[in-house]
């Protein structure tokens, strides 16, 4: 059955308006699948999810990407939080930009990820730039 990966953001620290129901939407979504035989595999909020855990190594600047530690160890992951044209934005910016930008992503690629949820606001805007980024996904 799925192993799943959940992120999310209430307390941007600065870096965006923060937000009140991020955590409770991802708790509903992990009852949800846990109901179904899911397999909660890793959660991350607030300062402890990093852009870096979405981000492919060798890529971008600085190159600190550990997806394949993190998103690409688990077959859907799930982000809740903000959200621009260039991808999910995080609370903290000390261990990369503190957004996982497409041109950084390789989502699928490397291993078992087949579905990725953005619940944030304005990822897909340019979605035709998102291409190269979804390597192996099934669903977005």
């Amino acid at each position: 059955m799925a192993q799943i990966m959940t992120e999310w953001i209430n307390d941007y620290k600065g870096n965006g308006t923060n937000l009140k129901h991020s955590d409770d939407i991802v708790k509903g979504f992990q009852n949800g699948m846990t109901g179904l035989n899911g397999t909660l595999r890793m959660t991350y909020s607030g300062v402890n999810a990093w852009d870096t855990d979405w981000e492919k190594k060798g890529t971008g600047h600085p190159s600190a990407g550990e997806a394949v530690r993190y998103v690409e160890k688990v077959s859907m992951a799930y982000f809740a939080g903000h959200g621009g044209p260039f991808g999910p934005i995080f609370s903290r910016t000390d261990k990369d930009d503190g957004i996982a930008h497409y041109s950084e992503l390789r989502l699928g690629e490397d291993q078992m990820l087949k579905c990725v949820v953005f619940d944030a606001g304005r990822i897909l805007q340019t979605y035709w730039r998102w291409k190269p980024s979804m390597r192996g996904l099934h669903h977005i």
